[in-house]
This record gives structure tokens, sequence and C-alpha cells, in this order.
């Protein structure tokens, strides 16, 4: 059975795996795989994704280069995970043979198998629709939606959005904090620096621009924090495939 996973990545210390999946079900103008198809805490994140050639890899594919390894936990991202059609039996799978804490990363727009899942992080790109769809090419309205029914699913969420001075800043970041406040102000929030990517008119954030956003999310939401150029990375990543 083939899946949507084309590269794996490990981090031994913490004893973490990655599956980034190929496919997406947004068009966001600023997405990171514009810049490195592969995990961009390697040494080298590698060409962009619109560069790369992926080989999908089959179910046992993903099991066998997994086996050798301990696992703890299991993080599910790429593109989108929620758009491959095997993604339950994939989980399933994982869940049997490692009986690892499974994180899903997913920007909400489809609903996925939630029950698999011990936490989801949604990224909310913005919550004004003609922003949304102006960075990502679709409604907003089916994201904000899912994101509600996964926290009255009882499903552990957090959730996160990048910061673009001039464009998603911190007003548009206090509108999405506000938003998920209406759900649980106890929601955890991070926030992303935005990373410059080809054919995109933006600059990366300062750090005081990130404290004002911040700032601005923490009038409505409790848990709050943010990632920034000089954040330093806490482990070391390998590369399986």
């Amino acid at each position: 059975m083939q899946t949507h996973v084309y590269h794996i990545t490990y981090s031994p210390e913490v004893e973490t795996a990655y599956l980034f999946f190929w496919g997406c079900n947004m068009h966001c103008r600023g997405c990171i795989r514009l810049l490195h198809g592969w995990d961009s805490h390697l040494p080298d994140p590698g060409q962009p994704k619109t560069e790369i050639q992926p080989r999908l890899l089959a179910m046992d594919e993903v099991l066998n280069v997994l086996a050798p390894h301990p696992i703890r936990r299991i993080f599910f991202l790429g593109d989108d995970p929620s758009v491959d059609p095997v993604l339950e039996p994939l989980a399933q799978a994982l869940k049997d043979r490692f009986r690892a804490e499974h994180v899903l990363l997913t920007n909400g727009l489809l609903l996925p198998p939630y029950r698999l899942f011990d936490e989801i992080q949604v990224s909310i790109k913005a919550v004004t629709p003609e922003l949304h769809r102006d960075f990502t090419g679709v409604d907003v309205a089916p994201a904000l939606d899912h994101f509600r029914h996964l926290y009255e699913a009882g499903i552990r969420l957090r959730s996160e959005s990048i910061v673009i001075p001039g464009y998603i800043d911190a007003v548009e970041i206090e509108r999405v904090a506000k938003f998920i406040a209406s759900v649980d102000p106890d929601i955890p929030y991070r926030l992303d620096a935005y990373i410059p990517v080809p054919g995109t008119p933006w600059r990366r954030p300062t750090r005081d621009e990130m404290t004002e956003a911040m700032a601005a999310a923490r009038r409505h939401l409790r848990h709050v924090h943010m990632l920034h150029a000089r954040t330093s990375q806490r482990h070391q990543v390998v590369r399986l495939v």
C-alpha cells in the first residue's frame, strides 16, 4: 500500500521520528517548502520542493525504516498528511507497531482520523476570510470549523501561525488569538517568524515585531510563545530517507 510519505528524519536524543508527506490542499504563498523540500532542521535541507521528484514510500517501507530505532514519538507533517488517502491505516499500523505518541501537524482543511493521534497541531494561517484566501487560495471556514470539532472531540490541541510584517501582523495575529480563545484560552499558541521564500515580497519580522504579535495574542490566550531566527535547535536530526 503506497503512502504519501517521501522523507523521514529522526532525532536520536528524544527518540522521535518525523514523517514528511507529499501533497497539500492549500497553496500558501509563503510555504517553507518553496525554500526547502527536506526537513529544515537538517544541516542541508536541500532544494525547493518544486525541484524534487519524490519517491513515495509503501507502508511496509515506512515501518521497516523506523524498525531499527527506538521510537517514543512520531510527528506526521510535510506538506499536509491529511491529503494522504491511507493516513488512517498507516497511523494505525505505526501505533500497533511502536506504541508511540502520535502528533499530527495539519492546516485543518480536512478532518483527519483524529482518534489515532495523541495531539494535533493546527496551523491557522489567518482568520480574516479575504486574507486567508489571498495567502492560501482557499476558504478559511472549514479549517476553523474543524478546529472546534477537534476540541469538542477531546483532542489535545495546539495551534501556530506565521508572522509576516505588514501582512499577517500583530493585528491579524490578535484576531487569530481571539478565535482560539473562543474555543479555549488555554490552547497553546506558537508564533513562527516568517522565513522569506522566492517570489514573495515579504521580509523576515524583527524581534520587536514578533514581541508585538506575541503581546497581542497574550491579551486573549494564556500560553503563547514564539520562534524567531535566533531560536536555537535543541536536538540533532538525521535523515533516514
